[in-house]
């Protein structure tokens, strides 16, 4: 995840707020896609750790300025988290409590 941005716009003067992450996709290779998400879905993106497997929908923007087109980060418009990571199983194994420096475990 990233920083969280917010501000206030220039001329409407509503509040707003931005968080962005990136998403490794599923596939063979390491490929990653940077995606912002506004307003309510930015706050469904601080539920998101690493590991969790989610589904997120998302616009694709372009603009053309002077005769070129110019593209727009994807736009997150709805964010479900799949699966969360199976917790660690406890072992069994007695470590101790760490008091003493000559109680190995080994």
């Amino acid at each position: 995840m990233l920083p969280t941005e917010q501000g206030t716009g220039k001329t409407s003067g509503k509040e707003w707020i931005k968080n962005a992450f990136i998403l490794k996709l599923d596939g063979n290779f390491d490929e990653y896609a940077f995606i912002e998400a506004w307003g309510r879905n930015a706050d469904k993106v601080d539920l998101i750790n690493p590991g969790y497997r989610v589904k997120v929908d998302v616009n694709f923007k372009s603009r053309e300025y002077n005769g070129k087109w110019y593209a727009q980060h994807p736009q997150a418009y709805n964010i479900e988290i799949i699966s969360k990571p199976e917790p660690l199983q406890k072992t069994g194994l007695d470590l101790g409590n760490g008091e003493n420096e000559d109680d190995l475990p080994f």
